[in-house]
């Protein structure tokens, strides 16, 4: 084992952060993170529970690096520039951002995406397993996580109500009161706090108080003169938290003193403290090792074709070793850590994708697809299906005349291709003043997240038509603008109403498409009939008249029983599936609540108010991929909470079945979502923009405006079920008919 360092908690942020507010640096080690590495990974909780850890003084355990690698780059910092490194880190990359995180003063520091703050004044229940209460808040959460020590949980983030949510904006400023917006959108990190605080002060200001004086009532001077330096360029701050600091810090009851001390104690020996880095030589990172697999037989790889054991660096086995004992490693996330080994250089262009907002997929996703476009040719009857390490290995070291691969490869990643091809595919698929057919930004980075193999083939096509234009963005775009709606409905229609078949008949419904379009430049007329009859991978969308329910009959009165139950309901529906299984599918898709990703369908029929209401939501940033992080909900028009928890209601089952599909569901700000589930829709649809935001019509809003009246009101209850059908068709007819989906299938059949 090599040479054993220790190094002070400072001093590892210092790793990461730039000039302005390096505290102080002993030129010990300067350690940059390798371009094998992969990103930053853990979730507020972890970063809570290790500065727990660290002022309790509990060991975390130790950091492994290496003397700089030549042939790695350099991963940019995440708070500034990584200059001259010595070393670089093979393992404690999660650690080493959580213990920078803690030196960052989010008020100060541009470009803050999270901070973390502690509770001076905390109330910790006595089931917690913590001693001092760290909360952390994140570009998607400004306001913080719930409170809930008691789980201490890593698994789940626990996410602030509505109503919370709202009470949070008032005290920062960004709202009049919990009803009416003052400014739009979110704040940012350096203009909230955590919410469920008593008294959050940001950690970094007691870490730099605390490195500063080593006289404790100096110490809380130093906070309280931090604290008031903002009162004018952070007035909401200020105000919440003026008096009660003030009081907290002049308090001399015993128990205030006693906790007042501990915090100053062991802040200081935190600062104090340091952690041991251990040093892989030289001489073990340039060795190879020949790899037997399989007990040494031979290793037979995509294709069945046997080949060789080889010789692996050791760098790649340590790597893999290292980390398969910290948060697992996917296989996307072992593969993009062999390219950035073997070339370095492709990390810079994913990272400038990121900054140019054109990141879909988290990185090792995202690369893995590229790699398949790039090595896939028009030669090819398919799209080269998913890669594995010994292929990486196997094209990096040309080992079986994998030059034109390697080739392929190295060719995507130079320029701006990459960049360009993703330009390509947003100029098809999103929405403009040009293009007010198109997607709102989220589904097209959905359909990347969720339907991997379309963006997989749209990222070839974007690349072909490219390639034929000697990459001229503006050229290819001209060439393919009467395709776009066509390219448009080809993604969605497979995105959205493609069954859920095993992972080989969704690569055979992609490959049927790409056989069509690989040999030529693209066209109107080859989307004509793209989806033909024979082909059992279609998608299941068929005309909006066969969303109609009429295989029922007209009198709700016959769906039910005497008790209110759907009998006739379930018999109608289980006698279709049996009569023309294809619509039972079509229906079924159509009919999903809010949890599917059909939902996103009634976000395009709403995407001229999407595209402007959340134009500062970016799809692309990965802390926003989750559900609870977008800025806006799906809410029932009329309420849920009107059909459940009731008795001896003639009409609630069957109500039940039009009240969770998006006929009766609009795309609202997530703050905006009513906590009083009572509150009818006609109290909140009033003015003819809210009814176009909403896409719904007047007609509609007489049965979905409806309150309790359709439990027991034969009328009511048929205005709300023929109200939420009729808008379930209209927002299906938006898309089929916008997108002329008709255009794709090539005769009745298969339309009808």
């Amino acid at each position: 084992m090599g040479k054993v360092r220790k190094l002070s908690l400072r001093e590892i942020a210092d790793w990461q952060l730039s000039e302005k507010h390096q505290l102080s640096e002993k030129d010990k080690v300067k350690v940059c993170i390798p371009s094998l590495q992969r990103g930053a990974v853990w979730k507020p909780e972890q970063v809570e529970l290790l500065w727990d850890s660290l002022l309790r003084g509990f060991p975390i355990g130790s950091f492994i690096i290496c003397p700089h690698l030549q042939t790695q780059n350099n991963v940019k910092a995440k708070y500034g520039k990584c200059e001259n490194p010595t070393h670089h880190l093979l393992d404690g990359q999660q650690r080493s951002n959580a213990i920078t995180l803690g030196f960052v003063d989010p008020f100060i520091k541009e470009n803050v995406y999270e901070a973390i703050w502690l509770d001076i004044n905390p109330q910790i229940s006595d089931s917690s397993t913590r001693s001092f209460l760290f909360r952390v808040t994140t570009e998607s959460h400004p306001w913080g996580y719930k409170k809930d020590e008691s789980k201490d949980s890593i698994q789940k983030n626990f996410i602030l109500n509505t109503g919370d949510i709202r009470k949070a904006l008032v005290r920062f400023g960004w709202r009049e009161d919990e009803l009416v917006p003052k400014k739009q959108g979110r704040p940012s990190v350096g203009y909230s706090w955590p919410y469920e605080a008593n008294l959050p002060i940001p950690f970094a200001w007691l870490l730099e108080a605390v490195n500063a004086t080593s006289d404790e009532e100096e110490f809380w001077v130093k906070i309280k003169s931090k604290f008031d330096s903002y009162s004018i360029v952070r007035p909401e701050y200020y105000k919440n938290f003026n008096e009660a600091l003030a009081k907290y810090i002049e308090d001399t009851d015993l128990t205030s003193l006693s906790v007042k001390k501990k915090i100053y104690s062991k802040a200081k020996q935190s600062l104090e403290s340091e952690l041991v880095l251990i040093e892989v030589p030289n001489s073990v990172i340039a060795e190879e090792t020949h790899q037997e697999i399989n007990d040494g037989k031979k290793i037979k790889n995509y294709n069945e074709e046997e080949s060789e054991p080889e010789n692996i660096s050791n760098i790649e086995h340590l790597f893999d070793r290292l980390n398969s004992k910290g948060t697992p490693l996917s296989p996307h996330d072992r593969i993009y850590s062999m390219i950035k080994a073997y070339w370095p250089v492709f990390e810079e262009k994913i990272t400038e994708l990121k900054e140019k907002g054109l990141l879909h997929l988290p990185d090792a996703e995202f690369v893995s697809l590229i790699i398949r476009a790039a090595i896939t040719t028009a030669k090819d009857e398919k799209i080269h299906p998913p890669i594995d390490v010994r292929e990486i290995r196997q094209i990096a070291k040309n080992t079986n005349n994998e030059y034109q691969k390697k080739d392929a490869l190295e060719n995507i990643f130079s320029e701006d291709k990459i960049i360009l091809c993703c330009r390509l595919i947003d100029y098809w698929l999103l929405y403009s003043n040009n293009h007010d057919f198109g997607l709102p930004p989220f589904i097209r980075s959905e359909i990347a997240k969720q339907s991997g193999e379309v963006y997989l083939l749209l990222f070839w096509l974007a690349k072909r038509e490219l390639e034929t234009t000697s990459y001229n963005l503006d050229t290819a775009k001209y060439k393919t603008q009467e395709c776009c709606k066509y390219i448009l409905g080809l993604a969605t229609s497979i995105h959205w109403f493609s069954l859920n078949k095993s992972q080989t008949e969704k690569n055979k419904r992609i490959n049927l498409v790409f056989k069509k379009l690989k040999d030529n430049s693209m066209k109107k007329s080859d989307f004509n009939g793209i989806f033909s009859p024979e082909d059992d991978a279609n998608p299941v969308c068929m005309s909006p008249d066969k969303l109609n329910i009429d295989f029922i009959g007209d009198d709700i009165d016959a769906w039910i029983d005497k008790e209110g139950r759907n009998e006739a309901w379930n018999q109608a529906v289980s006698q279709l599936w049996n009569d023309d299984i294809k619509r039972a599918h079509f229906i079924s898709i159509c009919r999903r609540d809010k949890s599917q990703r059909i939902v996103s369908l009634l976000s395009y029929a709403q995407r001229k108010y999407m595209s402007n209401q959340f134009t500062g939501y970016d799809p692309s940033n990965i802390s926003f991929w989750e559900n609870y992080n977008r800025p806006w909900d799906y809410d029932h028009i009329l309420p849920a909470s009107t059909l459940y928890n009731r008795r001896n209601k003639r009409y609630m089952l069957i109500c039940r079945e039009f009240v969770n599909h998006i006929g009766n569901l609009r795309a609202i700000p997530y703050e905006e979502n009513r906590s009083d589930r009572n509150i009818l829709a006609k109290e909140k649809i009033k003015t003819p923009e809210d009814f176009e935001n909403s896409f719904l019509t007047q007609e509609q809003m007489k049965g979905l405006g409806a309150g309790e009246e359709i439990l027991w009101d034969k009328n009511g209850a048929e205005k709300f079920i023929n109200s939420s059908q009729s808008r379930l068709v209209r927002i299906y007819s938006e898309w089929w008919e916008t997108l002329d989906i008709y255009y794709l299938f090539d005769n009745a059949k298969c339309i009808h």
